[in-house]
């Protein structure tokens, strides 16, 4: 949905054995999504939608790329974990002190330290280009002073 520009539409589908299908129906509402919804699905899809989903897709991938570019040549950042997501997850010595550093610069990091095997980690999701240019300005103070 994210890749569509649609993760705000609330639409989707369930594939599942016959079982749990019939559990389903016996609790769903008549009329469980809105027309509304169901349009704005529709023309997220349509044939104009894909050209603009692949530019979307093609410019938060350079995104991503350019910022594990960035992340791993900052020695206080000990691992950093690609994906094929709209995210980088990345390990620190300092994961709550580094969200309180950007969370001062109105910069919203995820931290995952008190997650168990995630301790350290924060999640840096990605965003417009003035919006990475700021995270890595914050980073790269935070990296200064750590």
């Amino acid at each position: 949905s994210k890749a569509w520009a649609a993760a705000g539409v609330r639409c989707g589908t369930v594939v599942a054995n016959p079982a749990v299908i019939s559990l389903l129906q016996r609790v769903i509402a008549p009329y469980p999504l809105a027309a509304t919804a169901i349009d704005a699905a529709l023309q997220a899809i349509s044939g104009q939608a894909k050209g603009r989903q692949q530019q979307f897709v093609n410019s938060v991938s350079r995104s991503r790329q350019d910022l594990v570019s960035f992340l791993l040549s900052c020695d206080w950042i000990s691992d950093v974990y690609e994906s094929e997501a709209n995210f980088v997850l990345m390990r620190v010595a300092d994961a709550d002190g580094l969200v309180n550093w950007c969370h001062h610069r109105g910069i919203k990091i995820r931290n995952f330290n008190s997650q168990r095997q995630l301790e350290g980690c924060v999640r840096l999701s990605i965003g417009s280009e003035a919006e990475m240019a700021e995270l890595k300005s914050a980073l790269q103070s935070f990296g200064e002073q750590a």
